[in-house]
């Protein structure tokens, strides 16, 4: 019996969760249209693709228009003719590094390049699924709030450390506009601190950091302002997306871990697998100058799940001694790579 595939077009797939989504889905009967431009991607990341029948990379700047079926590196794909059933969209960059020196080209894909890709999503009537992020929650009611779905949240869209929160606020409500206009089939994955190999030494988000400074033997900074974080492993947030985009329901979904571990034992768990001397040290909220530093603390929120795990029967496996072991390995062979930048 010849196997039925479905055909996705995954946006931003060069990237730390599109590299992965790429892998899962072609496991999972589909034939993968990858489109990157290789801003804050790495070639390296999907290389180990490009030789698959079911795969087709296309670099292009999502800020532009773009048609698959006159694109040199698309047109002659199954997929394109076809047609595009899903459609994943994770072309933003969560790298603090990148966004808060970037935050005009930011908005700007925020705003225009998710329009170019939900116009792609409309010409073939394919689910479209945009990637977000539970920061877009912004200022929680209490310590320790797990907010739903329905949570409006509270966001000072001045404050520069909130841009990055803002546009994704911003290409959500641009998801929800095409949905009622177009009648288009859509899901919103808000996604909580997720980590794993591919992220790189210079991303700035705060587990790379802790495992870079590790790998040196250097202190351990942390503001006192982080207390606790649930940590999600990739492979689990990529099986999340996939359930998500399959089910027969619209809306919002969050996804995220539901352990909580402190910083400190964060810290203790990166030092025992690394081997490091490095010391745990506290900032003083007065001494945290570096703004990737003063962003960490945005990235501190765990969602409620009930929705995703309702719906889809997903729920987070992987536990963090196992996936930080498989983000520290893949992290030494970056020791004196290109993309090391500290």
């Amino acid at each position: 019996m010849q196997q039925e595939f479905r055909n996705a077009l995954v946006v931003g797939g060069a990237g730390f969760v599109g590299s992965h989504l790429c892998d899962y889905l072609l496991e999972h009967n589909r034939r993968v249209i990858c489109v990157d431009t290789y801003t804050t991607g790495h070639e390296e990341s999907i290389d180990h693709l490009l030789s698959r029948p079911n795969f087709t990379m296309v670099r292009h700047d999502i800020g532009e228009p773009f048609d698959l079926k006159t694109m040199n590196d698309a047109k002659r794909a199954k997929a394109v003719h076809e047609g595009i059933h899903e459609v994943y969209h994770c072309a933003l960059p969560d790298s603090p590094s990148w966004y808060l020196h970037n935050p005009v080209d930011m908005m700007y894909t925020a705003i225009a390049g998710t329009k170019h890709v939900l116009d792609v999503a409309v010409t073939y009537r394919a689910k479209v699924q945009y990637i977000s992020d539970m920061r877009v929650y912004g200022l929680l009611p209490q310590e320790g709030y797990a907010p739903s779905e329905e949570y409006i949240g509270l966001l000072d869209h001045q404050d520069p450390l909130n841009y990055y929160a803002t546009a994704k606020r911003m290409a959500e409500s641009m998801t929800l506009a095409y949905a009622k206009e177009y009648s288009l089939p859509y899901s919103i994955v808000r996604l909580g601190t997720t980590y794993g190999p591919r992220m790189y030494l210079d991303d700035g988000r705060v587990i790379p950091e802790l495992i870079s400074r590790a790998l040196r033997n250097e202190p351990l900074m942390i503001p006192r302002a982080l207390e606790k974080g649930a940590f999600c492993y990739i492979d689990d947030a990529v099986n999340a997306l996939e359930k998500i985009m399959n089910t027969d329901q619209l809306g919002v979904y969050n996804v995220s871990h539901t352990a909580e571990y402190t910083f400190k034992e964060l810290v203790n768990k990166i030092q025992a697998l690394t081997k490091s001397t490095s010391t745990l040290q506290w900032l003083a909220e007065s001494d945290v100058t570096d703004p990737v530093q003063r962003a960490w603390e945005r990235h501190n929120v765990m969602g409620n799940i009930y929705k995703a795990k309702e719906e889809t029967g997903w729920f987070p496996v992987v536990l963090l001694d196992e996936g930080l072991k498989k983000t520290i390995d893949f992290m030494k062979t970056l020791r004196g790579a290109k993309h090391v930048t500290k």
